[in-house]
């Protein structure tokens, strides 16, 4: 499908760009301020037609964006062990002679198809000052690991205790009692959004090149999901529980307001420019964070029991919480313009937007736990798993292909 994006976008443009035999002309920037300098289109030959008004004092982009999260990196979710112990207490733990991790580390999403759209007016160009606009948009990304007895007969969930100060394990699957088990984990990106409206100038300039100052307000919004799923099946004459199922979700979401402030550096030749973006937005960042568990168990006498309690999601760090925190947002960016007519430029670029104190999904699970808590009600001290709030920092970076457009 993205092949056939990318073709249809390489034909659009090449039909565009006939020009029956005539040179283009000079080369639009980047900018719409350096656009404006370029020969009148009334000036133009007849086979040279252009979209454009004299005064070339807006602009509009389009760009088709290759984006790339930073993957979650994700502890020690998933165990097994081989040989199988000797009780079911070491099943998984870790430490222990024969235990090995199934699921752990960084997990790497796929490039994410996007967007970006920008427009911009100059209303002063004896100082080269004008107004521009952006939009950003990556759509969500998700990847899913699945674990079962079938191929591991031995599946646990590891994790410290410190009421007996040792190292423990949630059994899924043992052997003889846990007869059979498997467990889902699953991670996702939430659609990713920034916003940009900034005030523009031109502080130096001579022929063929210029930088700009920009100021105005940012916005952004990222989140992300993880969620962990087990199901077992127990063993006759068990306690009379036929089936255990737990879940542990572990929600965020992340929205930055604030200033924009960057420099814009542009270097022209006949047909073509080369942009360069630094930008910096100090403001505030919202971060949300919601944990809930559950367990369902049922019984062979066909009753069920639920509880608000999974294995990592308890009673002691279940729940909403937000917090604020000033940070800056740092953003680089360049761009290559190769002119296809008098105001129709072909953009190819790179972009990388750097979110500082941002909560995460796989950083806010607290591995010390209480083994009393675990699908059960609250009551049992100590209160641990806490709600740990923990911040970390990401990357996002796009490759674009599209066009811009003065007129």
């Amino acid at each position: 499908m993205r092949n056939r994006i990318i073709l249809a976008i390489g034909l659009t443009i090449s039909l565009l760009g006939r020009t029956n035999g005539q040179e283009a002309t000079s080369l639009p920037t980047s900018s719409a301020q350096n656009w404006s300098e370029g020969a009148n289109a009334a000036e133009m030959p007849a086979e040279n037609f252009s979209f454009a008004e004299p005064n070339n004092d807006r602009w509009v982009s389009a760009d088709f964006l290759f984006g790339w999260f930073e993957g979650a990196h994700l502890p020690a979710l998933v165990t097994t062990s081989n040989p199988v112990p000797a009780t079911k207490d070491d099943a998984g733990v870790l430490g222990k002679t024969g235990t090995r991790t199934l699921l752990s580390g960084t997990k790497s999403h796929s490039l994410s198809p996007g967007f970006r759209l920008g427009a911009g007016y100059i209303f002063d160009h004896e100082n080269g000052a004008g107004i521009e606009a952006g939009f950003i948009y990556l759509p969500r990304q998700s990847s899913s690991d699945f674990f079962s007895s079938t191929d591991h007969s031995v599946l646990a969930r590891p994790f410290f205790d410190p009421v007996a100060n040792v190292q423990a394990s949630e059994v899924v699957s043992f052997p003889g009692s846990t007869t059979s088990g498997n467990i889902t984990v699953d991670t996702k990106n939430a659609n990713f959004y920034s916003v940009n409206l900034d005030l523009t100038e031109r502080i130096l300039g001579q022929e063929g090149q210029g930088v700009d100052v920009l100021f105005g307000y940012r916005y952004a919004d990222f989140g992300d999901r993880l969620t962990i799923r087990q199901h077992s099946v127990l063993g006759p004459n068990l306690a009379g529980i036929s089936t255990i199922d737990r879940l542990d979700d572990f929600n965020s979401r992340n929205v930055f307001h604030g200033l924009d402030l960057g420099l814009r550096g542009t270097y022209s030749g006949d047909q073509w420019s080369l942009s360069l973006l630094g930008k910096v937005a100090p403001g505030s960042m919202s971060q949300m964070v919601d944990i809930r568990g559950q367990s369902v168990t049922k019984f062979t006498s066909g009753n069920t029991s639920k509880i608000p309690a999974g294995v990592y999601a308890l009673s002691s760090n279940s729940g909403s919480n937000q917090t604020d925190e000033w940070t800056v947002i740092p953003e680089f960016g360049a761009n290559f313009n190769w002119k296809l007519r008098q105001n129709l430029a072909l953009r190819m670029g790179y972009s990388a937007l750097f979110l500082i104190n941002v909560a995460k999904a796989d950083d806010q699970i607290d591995f010390n736990i209480n083994k009393a808590l675990v699908g059960a009600p609250a009551g049992a001290t100590p209160k641990q798993p806490k709600f740990p709030s923990t911040q970390s920092d990401l990357w996002i970076q796009t490759v674009n292909l599209g066009v811009e457009w003065t007129f």
